[in-house]
């Protein structure tokens, strides 16, 4: 995923910018993952099903109601983990693949109604395709 990809999205659909305003405006949303990549995404996966994303969103905004083996659950658990500081105190640096790659990851299996005990990307990995 580039800034060309990003700007491409932009360009043909023009309300884009309006998920990457959703997701700024939720403190935390924000402190899962950057909040263009994340409203990018959302875009990406509000064009399968608006409705679909809608849940995503919240289940990862708030954990409410989610059981430990959803992997939205498994996300959001995963996403809090990387953005805490290591024990050494300073926040791993995580790059927007590998957030890419795990929330698309998540996407899928919830879309195909699987269920997730952990979830694993790895830098090396390619992003899958949104189901």
């Amino acid at each position: 995923m580039t800034v060309h990809d990003i700007e491409d999205v932009r360009d043909r659909h023009p309300w884009a910018p309006e998920m990457v305003a959703r997701v700024r405006n939720s403190r935390r949303l924000v402190a899962l993952m950057p909040p263009a990549l994340l409203g990018f995404l959302a875009h990406v996966f509000s064009l399968r099903d608006a409705a679909a994303m809608e849940r995503f969103l919240v289940g990862l905004e708030t954990g409410a109601g989610l059981e430990v083996d959803e992997p939205v659950y498994q996300l959001r658990e995963r996403l809090l983990a990387l953005r805490a500081p290591a024990r050494s105190g300073v926040r791993r640096q995580v790059g927007e693949r590998v957030y890419a790659g795990l929330t698309v990851k998540t996407w899928n299996r919830t879309r195909r109604g699987r269920s997730a005990s952990t979830l694993q990307f790895h830098a090396d990995e390619v992003v899958p395709e949104a189901v």
